[in-house]
């Protein structure tokens, strides 16, 4: 399922790494796959954040063979977003992880079934928000004060929060969008809005 966060949790751990000194990793790398990536692609972006020199030239194979014997020796923590198909490690030149390594694989995709075809040890399913989950995050990002709030504002921000459906990535930018909208008329406008093409 799309906008639930999976895309925000997987830069926040690349970020939260990076930001930190790594003491049981030597390399934290984040990639975003496309729909019908290149292995080619994928090689490029691992020899750029491995600060290896790419050879046009090289066969795709060696190219495999150079990065997977570099990142044997590394601590590694890779994180894949965007996975819509299985990807295949030993093309791209990525070992899998094996006791006693301390490197890691994590990856997000909407398709469970990708989660199968790669041998995930652990799934984490990411839901939708909770009604009342959803109002709270939608009133936070919206800067509502509901003291100081006119009540058929708070009514209709309520029912704009439902339209998000408890998505949090609908949720954060709609109510970030209404942060600074003060009359009825504006709430008004963009609910019918929202109405016409729900998330």
């Amino acid at each position: 399922m799309g906008c639930v966060g999976k895309t925000a949790i997987l830069r926040r751990f690349n970020n939260d790494f990076e930001e930190k000194e790594l003491d049981n990793l030597d390399v934290v790398i984040y990639l975003e796959l496309s729909t019908g990536y290149k292995v080619e692609e994928l090689q490029r972006s691992l020899f750029d954040r491995l600060k290896l020199k790419w050879q046009d030239e090289e066969p795709q194979r060696n190219r495999a063979y150079r990065l997977f014997r570099v990142l044997s020796k590394m601590r590694f923590l890779l994180l894949l977003d965007s996975v819509w198909e299985p990807l295949n490690s030993q093309v791209v030149g990525i070992p899998l992880p094996q006791p006693p390594s301390k490197s890691k694989i994590v990856f997000a995709t909407r398709m469970e079934e990708v989660c199968s075809r790669m041998g995930a040890e652990k799934i984490i399913k990411l839901e939708c928000l909770s009604e009342e989950e959803a109002w709270d995050l939608f009133r936070f990002n919206a800067k509502l004060d509901l003291a100081g709030t006119n009540q058929l504002i708070q009514n209709l921000a309520r029912t704009l929060a439902r339209q998000c459906a408890g998505l949090p990535e609908a949720l954060i930018t709609v109510a970030r969008a209404m942060a600074n909208k003060r009359t009825i008329a504006e709430w008004r406008h963009v609910l019918a809005i929202m109405k016409e093409a729900p998330f």
